[in-house]
């Protein structure tokens, strides 16, 4: 019922969906995160490394360690066997952060009672909130949880 009225469709808020976990990844810039943002009048490119994005790190190791095996130099007096390369077990590093992704998944959709929402059909009505334009859903789109939408005239 609330799916077929338009007023209900545009005032409808939408569930959490559950987060979709993501393997830790092998190696460095196997996975990038790009973005285009504007600074006042000036365009930049942002390029995220997946493997090394997140600091601190909960699996012990700095970005810098995994990226190139060693501890930058900071102002922070510290052995000087401790700034000697030594990469990380690839493995063991591995094992920790999917076991904390899978944690943080489960914490995540707990918390927020995410549940999967239905999937949309070819030709079903939407209400676009970014335009607030009604839409029609277009046939396909490569990527889970994306669909194309046709706000424009039929």
């Amino acid at each position: 019922m609330l799916l077929n009225c338009r007023t209900c469709i545009k005032e409808h808020q939408n569930p959490k969906e559950p987060l979709m976990l993501s393997q830790f990844l092998d190696q460095p810039w196997q996975k990038l995160g790009p973005d285009l943002f504007m600074l006042g009048s000036k365009p930049y490119l942002l390029v995220v490394d997946y493997y090394s994005r997140v600091t601190p790190l909960q699996n012990g190791y700095t970005p810098a360690q995994l990226l190139m095996g060693i501890r930058l130099r900071t102002t922070v007096p510290m052995l000087s066997a401790l700034l000697n390369i030594a990469l990380p077990d690839a493995k063991t590093i591995a094992r920790k952060e999917n076991e904390r992704r899978i944690r943080d998944t489960k914490h995540f959709n707990m918390c927020h009672r995410a549940r999967d929402l239905t999937k949309l059909l070819p030709g079903e009505e939407v209400w676009v909130t970014d335009d607030e334009a009604p839409g029609a859903v277009v046939p396909t789109h490569f990527s889970l949880r994306s669909y194309l939408v046709n706000t424009g005239p039929e």
